[in-house]
């Protein structure tokens, strides 16, 4: 399937014009899938966007600063910064992972909304969806919800600290 790809300031006079509109812009197609499921019954007439039908190529490279411009996370802040500076009163949002934010340098503005946790998944990772999942797709697993979650915890915890000081040190490198 071929995508159509926005022009950032398409994007921009859109939502000038279409000052109503209310959509919400993510990283990746995973995301726009997890939001959309979560919006369905909320009726607030909200459409979700891959940040990869924005075509950020007539943009200067000097404006992504530091941040790395293949990344679609930094797409997508990129966006809310122009959405923010351009359009400030705007009714659009854009959302992205936590990841390391609250250690390493971010973008930060009225538009862009950080999830709670480092990945929008990580609302899943909750005693009660994990028990409806294993009633529902593992009939009879021997471990509890509590208990895997736990163990996982475990694991995650390490791994979160792990990947964190690896971004540190090949951002430094």
């Amino acid at each position: 399937m071929q995508v159509f790809k926005k022009k950032h300031s398409e994007i921009i006079a859109l939502y000038k014009l279409e000052s109503e509109l209310r959509d919400i812009y993510v990283e990746g197609s995973v995301d726009k899938v997890f939001l959309e499921s979560f919006l369905k019954n909320k009726k607030c007439g909200k459409k979700v966007f891959p940040i990869e039908i924005v075509d950020f190529s007539e943009l200067d490279n000097a404006y992504f600063e530091d941040f790395d411009p293949t990344s679609n996370k930094n797409k997508v802040a990129i966006l809310s910064k122009l959405i923010n500076e351009n359009i400030p009163n705007s009714k659009v949002k854009c959302l992205v992972d936590k990841d390391f934010d609250d250690f390493l340098k971010a973008i930060s503005n009225k538009v862009l909304i950080k999830t709670d946790f480092s990945c929008l998944e990580s609302y899943l990772f909750c005693e009660d969806v994990l028990e409806k999942f294993l009633s529902i797709a593992i009939n009879n697993f021997p471990f509890g919800a509590n208990q895997i979650l736990t163990q996982l915890s475990k694991v995650l915890k390490p791994l979160f600290c792990i990947r964190l000081m690896r971004e540190i040190w090949y951002k430094s490198v």
